[in-house]
């Protein structure tokens, strides 16, 4: 579904297939000298999972969802301020994320991520004790690797992985309805984070200083009880 919409709206070109499920098979079941696939970052089949196990991955998507929903909400709270105040039409809003989606969570799902940095594996018994206390602060849950290869579709792996676009690029979205005369309009070049700071400075006119260490000694010039 997120593909098809995906070829819909023009930001993937038509004939983009999704990624078989992870691992992949020979020759990246093992590494180069034979070592195991990691098992942190195996997949498991939705159609493999029990019962009880569905419920519990089902769950740790709604709470990622809702806190997706939430964010929403306050981005819009924002825009509904700027449209009431009279400055939307010459505000310049640039909304990106750091990365893609994340696999933190193992084929599991985590009742806490923390586990994950610390090598403690997640056990499906225990995570589904806790199923009614996700999304509150009882937990840092975090949804398995089977949800990050999906919200990642149709790229094929997730942050850590920077070699592939589904672990580090992202969809940027720019408005400014009173210097940008295109409305709606997809382009699919490559911009960088570092980009969007010279960009800003050069909508607003100002010529930055050649480094930090420069703008720090005409900052000690100023007087402190100016600044």
């Amino acid at each position: 579904m997120t593909l098809r919409r995906q070829i819909e709206l023009g930001i993937m070109p038509e004939g983009t297939e999704l990624t078989p499920i992870n691992p992949h098979g020979e020759p990246e079941a093992t590494g180069p000298e034979g070592q195991p696939w990691p098992v942190t970052d195996f997949v498991r089949p939705w159609d493999s999972l029990g019962h009880d196990e569905k419920r519990l991955f089902a769950r740790m998507a709604e709470v990622f969802a809702g806190f997706v929903a939430y964010t929403d909400a306050q981005i819009g709270r924002l825009l509904d301020y700027l449209e009431e105040s009279g400055q939307l039409e010459n505000t310049v809003i640039v909304a990106v994320s750091d990365n893609g989606a994340s696999a933190e969570g193992g084929p599991n799902g985590s009742m806490n991520e923390m586990n994950f940095f610390n090598g403690v594996p997640d056990d499906i018994a225990e995570n589904l004790r806790h199923l009614d206390d996700m999304g509150s602060p009882k937990t840092y849950n975090h949804y398995p690797t089977g949800w990050a290869w999906a919200f990642n579709a149709p790229f094929k792996y997730w942050k850590r992985w920077v070699s592939y676009e589904g672990g580090i690029a992202d969809p940027m979205i720019v408005a400014w309805p009173r210097g940008i005369e295109q409305r709606g309009e997809t382009r699919h070049q490559y911009v960088h984070a570092i980009d969007i700071v010279p960009t800003v400075y050069d909508l607003l006119g100002i010529k930055p200083p050649p480094s930090s260490r420069a703008s720090n000694r005409a900052r000690s010039r100023v007087p402190a009880s100016a600044r």
